[in-house]
């Protein structure tokens, strides 16, 4: 499966509610190996370079299919927001989060109103620099594998027997629930 390509970056965080990587994800929960591509900008306003997804891309996916992958995992593929001849490579790196604090912006909204903003506005500058973010912000091509299962499983285990086991349940065994495959 090939998704995309995306207007626009799915970094860090962008994975989590971008029907790009969805799509992709879709195609690795049924066993078929599946890659999101996205064309990172900066603003709204600048210029989209598709040719440097159409420079890199087939390289991409030419190495992407020479590896064997593990069941459930995906490609995430963005393309920096220059031009194909100032590209600086293809990076593997992990997801990424961007760095962020809470602020208080006096603004206007959309409809010109004067606003008060309170949140956390995150910046695309990353955490970590070897992450999704950090190879893109060099002008690198940046490939990450990612999985569909979120489970904290360090968490999971320190909440083992935290709730009390429920009266005369019966053991669980893989099979169907209300009639569905599970």
């Amino acid at each position: 499966v090939l998704s995309g390509v995306n207007r626009g970056a799915n970094l860090g965080e962008d994975v989590l509610y971008s029907g790009t990587v969805a799509a992709a994800m879709e195609g690795a929960m049924l066993g078929i190996p599946a890659i999101a591509f996205s064309q990172v900008r900066v603003r709204a306003k600048d210029k989209l370079h598709w040719e440097t997804a159409a420079a890199f891309g087939p390289e991409v996916v030419r190495k992407l299919v020479s590896i064997a992958w593990p069941k459930g995992v995906l490609m995430s593929v963005n393309f920096p927001p220059v031009p194909p001849k100032d590209v600086t490579g293809i990076e593997v790196g992990r997801q990424g989060r961007r760095m962020s604090k809470v602020e208080v912006v006096h603004a206007r909204d959309p409809f010109e109103r004067e606003v008060t903003w309170i949140g956390d506005f995150p910046t695309d500058e990353p955490e970590h620099p070897e992450t999704d973010l950090g190879i893109v912000m060099t002008k690198a091509v940046s490939v990450t594998p990612l999985h569909f299962d979120l489970t904290h499983n360090a968490m999971l285990r320190r909440m083992d027997g935290l709730f009390p086991k429920p009266k005369n349940a019966p053991k669980k065994k893989p099979g169907k629930v209300d009639g569905l495959p599970r």
